[in-house]
C-alpha cells in the first residue's frame, strides 16, 4: 500500500533482518540461562501459584486477582463507566 520496503528510508531499524536475528540470538542465550538456573521448573507438585523467580507461593490475595483479573477489570470498568 505504502510500497515501503526493508531498504527503504522509512522502514524501522528493529525491522531488518540484522536485527530480528540479533534478537533471536539474545532471546536464546536469555532462556538457556534461565533454564540452566531451572527458573521456570515448578515447585513438587504445586497446588497454587508461585513465584517464578523464588518459587514461594503467592497470597490467596494475589492468586484470587490474578485467576480473575478478566472479570475484575470488567467490574471496575463498569464502575467507571
Amino acid at each position: 500500500m505504502f510500497e515501503l520496503h526493508q531498504e527503504d528510508k522509512f522502514s524501522h531499524n528493529e525491522s531488518t533482518p540484522g536485527r530480528k536475528d540479533s534478537d533471536k540470538k539474545d532471546e536464546c542465550s536469555l532462556l538457556t540461562i534461565l533454564r540452566q538456573f531451572k527458573v521456570f521448573l515448578p515447585p513438587e507438585h504445586p497446588n497454587c501459584l508461585y513465584k517464578i523467580a523464588t518459587k514461594d507461593p503467592v497470597t490467596d490475595e494475589i492468586q484470587v486477582s490474578m485467576l480473575n483479573a478478566k472479570e475484575l477489570g470488567r467490574q471496575q470498568m463498569k464502575e467507571l463507566v
